[in-house]
């Protein structure tokens, strides 16, 4: 007993969105529709925009004014009226329908009202209740797409399922480095070992004079020079072909006689110069 006053209070600042005069044209044809759907359907055809239009029986606009087109399972776009006080219109060609609609033989036009709840006063409560108006949802009428429609290319959407297997191929690593670089790299070699024996000649290095005798230090000599050719055939092997590691493994094996005859020799060097 005490929910009796609660429901009818609630009842009281309740209402329900209607409309009026409405009707969906297409083409050359047209049907009106109410509170009840409108029973033959209307042929769809390629070049006919789908017109509706319709009164709103309330003092405001309602929040949301929106008309659906779909087919009974749920596959379906939306469209929003232009709303100009009561008056509500709608014009829909058929060429901007999604095509995965116009290859449905048979479619649905559904309306839609909503409203939020204001706030009013109640003189007898002395206080502010909220009004409620029902939305309203109606099938305003059925569509029926012409045989040129339903004839119109139309690939659906993947879905989820399996793809096409994507098989990469990747080109293997280089093995070597790329033979122009090696030939940058002895060049600039051969280049620098030309500017030595320069330095060496402006200094007096190599001359007759100085050139090492059977009875001195020519093993030293002939291993420095020798050492000197080993190390760039070492850095050729490793440019062309060779890992570092393999060509770390070479230097440290040419170093200790590279070092033992170049003391040698330069040692030789500075006695004579005394």
């Amino acid at each position: 007993m005490l929910f009796l006053p609660i429901i009818g209070l609630l009842a009281q600042f309740a209402s329900a969105l209607t409309i009026s005069e409405g009707s969906v044209t297409v083409g050359s044809q047209k049907a009106k529709f109410g509170f009840e759907a409108i029973s033959a359907p209307l042929t769809l055809n390629a070049q006919d925009s789908i017109t509706v239009s319709f009164k709103l029986d309330t003092a405001d606009t309602p929040d949301q004014v929106m008309v659906l087109l779909g087919n009974e399972r749920g596959l379906e776009t939306s469209y929003f009226p232009v709303v100009t006080g009561t008056t509500a219109k709608l014009v829909i060609p058929a060429a901007k329908i999604p095509a995965a609609l116009k290859a449905q033989h048979r479619l649905v036009l559904n309306l839609v009202l909503g409203a939020f709840g204001k706030e009013v006063y109640d003189d007898e409560d002395k206080g502010f209740v909220t009004s409620h108006e029902e939305p309203l949802f109606l099938q305003i009428g059925e569509l029926q797409p012409s045989k040129e429609l339903l004839q119109q290319p139309f690939e659906s959407a993947p879905r989820f399922s399996a793809k096409p297997e994507i098989i990469h191929q990747f080109r293997d690593s280089s093995q070597t480095v790329n033979p122009a670089i090696a030939l940058v790299f002895v060049g600039g070699i051969g280049a620098l070992f030309v500017g030595l024996l320069g330095v060496w000649l402006s200094f007096g290095v190599l001359n007759v004079k100085n050139a090492p005798s059977a009875n001195g230090n020519l093993v030293f000599h002939v291993g420095l020079l020798g050492s000197i050719v080993a190390f760039e055939v070492v850095f050729f092997k490793y440019y062309v072909s060779s890992s570092v590691f393999a060509t770390i493994a070479r230097i440290a094996v040419l170093a200790g006689p590279a070092v033992f005859s170049g003391s040698r020799v330069f040692r030789e060097f500075a006695i004579r110069r005394k």
